[in-house]
């Protein structure tokens, strides 16, 4: 296009075209060559040789597959799509064919000729995986990426700097977004695309001369390119190869969408619900329900083949109306129209277990039936062993595990809110002047498995298995440890010496205090408590008091001795109650599953 805004048309096989005079500002266009291939077939996706073929006439898909040595291994012979032009409007159109007949069996009925200029898609019978690996080598490029654009940016931030430092405004960083991905086109940013390009060999990444890159290659480096748009085309392409028929039929898809008109559905239909591959696909001539299955990828096995829903969507007036037929095993013939839906039934699977360990003859996992109840359980494990002791039996249910967690971290958090609201207050915690790291180590205090260990549902083993309680209903990952007859006490919290020793019917409480070295000056003797061997708790006030003569008999063995934090020193901080009580239920569950191993 010349100065003046006209145009000209030039012949490159002619000499006169480069002894033309260009001007500052004329466009050059150089037109591609049109798709014009004839006598051509092309065949894509999930194959051996895919690429163009020679056509003739009466050429049959038979002819271009010899053998089933020429198919990939898990190629889905049930389906495969057939992209064709219409020569007249340009306009494309889908067929169906299924080639695992004349594969096998030679049988020519049910070949399919081809046309000029069709499009033979092949697809993976196989699920694909996600690679993580893949994610990764993306992630530390893009990571790779951004750091170069920083250092170049204040490379050249620098430069103009040392040269004028009023020019410094106009530079504008490479500034990486909230997901990591610069907001510019990385591409056009990051490298002068005349001059340099991006290499990567392991964890290194370097921009160079773009004349040196033999020199780098010999060193083991590629080339990488940065352009986000076509990081995601390589991988719809690598997806592609794998045979993954969204990827290969994407774009497609995206032709007959655009075909669409009124009065003329977009010819497509989808297919959702128990089905290997739900999703959009072509809608082919006097396609059935069976045939929109095959596309799927084929039915799972948890599939209600009784019970198939096509849903219609049908334009009355000035909106569309649903309708819905319903088919059975028996109508897989049945056919489906463009925009039709097809919802594949798939039956839930429950395969939900609990585990019963301890004194049962035969312990471990099992697989539950509806409304099993506990007592049961114990029936299929055998029985008690004679060395069970029920009264310590511990139950857990792991909702009310995942409950407890979280009512903890709860607790943890509305803790740490406080103890910086205090601080930045009053210049302390409280009223008085306590170490903050105190508090941060009652924050800290359960490990992993305490937590585990948590989720504790008290219940009386003994008398429901006589029938005299109702009977417990079980749920899925419940867990029922029943163990021998316990011969120790344990006494855990502000002691210098938190430990177990062996049962003695003449010891009282304060026995016990006294062997695990007495109490600290941070415990809290008033909220001292008891939680027996079958999770029920007793308190100080309960039984006329611990500590008194007459209450030596009600410590037994298998109880579990707490003395709690004196939460009083921390005046202004209610959370701090919540955390102590959590923390020792959960180190309390923790010891009781500990001393059943």
């Amino acid at each position: 296009m010349g100065v003046c805004g006209t145009s000209t048309m030039v012949d490159l096989n002619s000499q006169e075209v480069f002894n033309a005079e260009l001007y500052d500002g004329d466009i050059l266009y150089a037109y591609p060559i049109s798709n014009s291939m004839q006598d051509v077939v092309l065949i894509s996706g999930y194959f051996k040789r895919p690429g163009f073929y020679q056509w003739k006439e009466n050429l049959k898909l038979s002819d271009l597959i010899d053998s089933p040595d020429d198919l990939l291994p898990n190629v889905d012979t049930n389906y495969v799509v057939i992209k064709r032009e219409n020569p007249k409007d340009k306009t494309y159109s889908a067929l169906q064919a299924d080639i695992s007949e004349f594969i096998n069996n030679d049988n020519v009925q049910d070949d399919f000729e081809l046309k000029s200029r069709d499009e033979i898609f092949f697809f993976s019978t196989m699920l694909m995986d996600t690679d993580d690996s893949t994610k990764e080598s993306k992630k530390f490029l893009r990571k790779k990426i951004i750091e170069l654009g920083h250092e170049k940016a204040q490379l050249e931030l620098q430069a103009i700097e040392t040269k004028n430092s009023s020019l410094q405004e106009q530079q504008q960083p490479i500034i990486p977004t909230k997901e990591g991905v610069v907001q510019l086109t990385l591409l056009e940013n990051l490298i002068d695309k005349d001059l340099e390009m991006l290499v990567m060999k392991d964890n290194v990444v370097k921009i160079i001369r773009k004349d040196g890159l033999d020199l780098y290659e010999k060193q083991g480096f590629i080339k990488v390119d940065t352009d986000e748009e076509m990081l995601e085309e390589a991988e719809i392409n690598a997806a592609a190869l794998r045979g993954d028929r969204t990827s290969i039929l994407s774009s497609f898809i995206k032709v007959l969408k655009r075909q669409g008109r009124p009065g003329k559905p977009t010819e497509l239909v989808r297919v959702d619900g128990s089905v290997l591959f739900p999703g959009e696909y072509p809608f082919t001539p006097d396609m059935t329900v069976q045939d929109a299955i095959y596309a799927g990828g084929g039915l799972k096995d948890n599939t209600y083949i009784n019970d198939l829903e096509i849903t219609r969507m049908s334009l009355s007036d000035k909106e569309f109306i649903s309708s819905r037929d319903n088919v059975s095993l028996s109508q897989l013939a049945t056919r489906i129209n463009p925009g039709d839906r097809l919802l594949v039934k798939g039956a839930i699977k429950r395969l939900e277990s609990v585990i019963i360990e301890g004194e049962v003859y035969f312990p471990g996992e099992y697989i539950l039936k509806d409304a099993e109840t506990l007592s049961e359980l114990i029936q299929r494990a055998g029985g008690l062993t004679s060395d069970a002791f029920l009264p310590a039996s511990f139950f857990q249910r792991e909702a009310l595990r995942q409950a407890q967690i979280n009512r903890l971290k709860r607790a943890k958090q509305a803790l740490q809110q406080e103890i910086l609201f205090q601080s930045t207050r009053a210049g302390d915690v409280g009223s008085s002047s306590v170490d903050v790291s105190q508090l941060m180590q009652l924050i800290n205090m359960t490990n992993e498995g305490e937590e585990e260990a948590a989720g504790r549902l008290i219940l009386d083993l003994d008398n429901m298995l006589k029938g005299t309680e109702d009977d417990l209903i079980l749920q899925n990952q419940d867990k029922i440890v029943i163990p021998k007859r316990p011969q120790s006490v344990s006494v855990i919290g502000e002691v210098y010496v938190p430990s177990s020793h062996m049962f003695d019917r003449t010891n009282h409480i304060n026995d016990y205090l006294r062997l695990s070295g007495g109490i600290k000056n941070s415990a809290d003797e008033d909220a001292i408590y008891v939680i027996k061997a079958d999770g029920s708790i007793v308190n100080n006030s309960s039984s006329g008091g611990f500590f008194r003569p007459s209450s030596s008999s009600g410590i037994e063995a298998g109880d579990t001795v707490v003395i709690p934090f004196k939460t009083s020193t921390f005046s202004g901080l209610r959370a701090t109650q919540d955390v102590t009580q959590i923390v020792y239920e959960l180190a309390v569950a923790a010891a009781a599953i500990s001393s059943f191993n």
